[in-house]
């Protein structure tokens, strides 16, 4: 694969893309396929809740919440906001008015945070409405406002400054980086301002209302007020982030292919989020920096789930994709069922919402195989997309192959791993 490719690939595996250039000042969403997929999302979670609310064990949970999000598609187009969610409220209240009127949640589609925020949330919750509260309190926080209320600008948007920090302070997290190996730290400055004025230099994909009328006025509200905010700190924040670097857990063999040390596979703890970390100097969105394309630095590109799990003889571990170019510079994808093959296989195993493969290829059953291709054959019902949430061996998702190359061991922007402790909060407030 030659260079041009190969740049294109790695973007493509980090799961962020350019937006199109802004038509109109703000978009309409469809308000009855709002209300749909709001529905579709609650009663999902409130039947899996209802099923599985007595197994108190996380390591048990994790394993059925994996199931149970399994092959659901991934998307980066912002799919989540604030919807109609009245702001001061820790259930569910429709009629509100918000910037974003993307769902909350949904069950639909996923990028890699909104499952994670997802997950963690089912992974504590015993019903709908402690779901609505622990979904509040993972998500929501980043302007400081109490009881975690619905607004954008109080969105814990970024990973490394909103996300982990508010989360180790409610109990859902704990660095445990360096209970791995001697990690190195990376310092950032995730500057919000600048973040900001991207957004407004793109009202089209920011400003997102359920009702046209709506929109000139949130447009407004964005364009002076959120611009001149005391909170979010939209001064630059430098946020510091320790990681293992890849180098110190990965070896190659004689046969030249590269495994996880054991010590590390056995150390590793679980549940955890396993977040991918960058030198945003050498992530590249086309030619440009990351920086220039958001407005802002960052230091994580990607986080999922970390479980452990066994499976008996027989048994599928997963389902292995390796994507390649055939003579007419395509790509082609194969799928390959992996088999226990021993009396017991004990897996680390990694959960995310992944793009890694070619976009609008289709994921399917026939005949009882499984394939990833660019088109549908006639009589298939049932599919979805390649990038979806996918359960993987963490060994498998660092040392994967694909177009003849190692994705995570072969990108320079790549330095290492982050790893948080998924731990037991207190329960939420009552409703």
């Amino acid at each position: 694969m030659d260079v041009l490719k190969a740049i294109v690939f790695f973007m493509i595996i980090l799961g962020y893309q350019s937006l199109p250039a802004a038509q109109n000042d703000f978009s309409v969403l469809d308000a009855s396929k709002y209300r749909k997929t709001m529905q579709h999302a609650r009663n999902g979670i409130s039947g899996f809740l209802q099923e599985h609310a007595r197994i108190s064990d996380i390591n048990k949970r994790i394993v059925l919440i994996a199931a149970a999000l399994q092959d659901i598609p991934y998307s980066n187009k912002e799919t989540i906001g604030e919807g109609d969610w009245m702001a001061t409220h820790s259930t569910y209240r429709a009629s509100a008015l918000h910037l974003q009127q993307s769902p909350l949640y949904r069950l639909d589609y996923f990028d890699c945070q909104s499952f994670v925020q997802t997950a963690m949330a089912l992974l504590f919750a015993h019903d709908l409405a402690s779901f609505d509260q622990h979904y509040l309190k993972i998500s929501y926080g980043a302007a400081g406002l109490k009881q975690n209320i619905v607004h954008f600008y109080n969105r814990n948007h970024f990973v490394e400054a909103d996300f982990n920090p508010l989360n180790r302070q409610q109990g859902y997290l704990k660095n445990s980086t360096d209970q791995l190996g001697e990690v190195q730290n990376l310092t950032v400055t995730i500057n919000r301002k600048l973040w900001m004025q991207s957004k407004l230099e793109d009202l089209e994909h920011t400003i997102k209302v359920l009702n046209k009328k709506d929109g000139p006025a949130m447009v407004k509200r964005f364009s002076t007020l959120y611009q001149h905010l005391t909170f979010p700190r939209l001064a630059n924040t430098s946020v510091t982030i320790d990681y293992l670097p890849t180098w110190q857990w990965v070896q190659r063999s004689n046969q030249g292919h590269f495994f996880i040390k054991e010590a590390i596979l056995k150390n590793m703890p679980t549940p955890a989020l396993v977040e991918i970390v960058v030198d945003s100097n050498k992530w590249l969105i086309g030619r440009k920096k990351i920086q220039d394309v958001i407005g802002t630095k960052l230091a994580i590109a990607h986080v999922g789930l970390l479980y452990r799990t066994q499976f008996k003889r027989g048994e599928e571990i997963y389902k292995k994709i390796n994507c390649s170019y055939n003579r007419e510079d395509e790509s082609e994808c194969q799928v390959q069922s992996i088999i226990c093959r021993a009396s017991f296989c004990n897996e680390l195993m990694f959960v995310h919402a992944t793009r890694s493969y070619p976009n609008h290829y289709y994921w399917y059953e026939l005949e009882g195989k499984t394939y990833c291709k660019a088109s549908l054959p006639k009589g298939v019902q049932t599919h979805r997309t390649c990038n979806r949430v996918e359960t993987i061996p963490f060994q498998e998702y660092i040392t994967n192959q694909q177009y003849g190359m190692y994705w995570y061991l072969s990108n320079p922007a790549i330095l290492g791993i982050h790893v948080e402790k998924i731990t037991s909060p207190s329960a939420p407030s009552s409703v």
